[in-house]
């Protein structure tokens, strides 16, 4: 798989080895326009899986890249949430995804940013929740 970009996964794994989980796949085009209509969904699924603080938790952020660098400029799919930004490795275009997990390595916590929030602001608003230490 090239690419470190959603892109390339959904077109470099998902499509090719995937069939059998998915059948009628789509277009990557199709997929991210429909892709908003499952946010609430996820979300409801997300609720009933999620495990439940035991006052040691670990906290950590990663970048979901959207385009590479080259390719911001004439693409614009996501053009309104996400930020460009800049960091020591030069600018980027992406999101940000912000995660806590309980010492039993069960999901907590989980939120989507901006790529250009800073990582503390991000993860410090999802341990406002928890009790106990929590670990970056």
């Amino acid at each position: 798989m090239r690419g470190r970009h959603f892109n390339a996964f959904y077109r470099g794994i998902v499509r090719p080895f995937m069939t059998a989980e998915f059948p009628r796949q789509l277009s990557y085009t199709r997929f991210v326009a429909l892709m908003p209509r499952c946010a609430v969904v996820l979300a409801a699924l997300f609720e009933t899986l999620k495990g439940a603080c035991t006052g040691l938790s670990i906290a950590d952020a990663t970048p979901l890249v959207v385009y590479h660098n080259l390719r911001i400029e004439r693409h614009q799919v996501f053009k309104g949430v996400t930020q460009r930004g800049k960091s020591s490795t030069g600018w980027f275009y992406r999101f940000k995804l912000h995660a806590v997990i309980n010492h039993r390595s069960e999901l907590l916590v989980i939120k989507v940013t901006a790529g250009n929030v800073d990582k503390r602001k991000g993860l410090l608003a999802l341990a406002s929740n928890l009790f106990g230490t929590v670990h970056p």
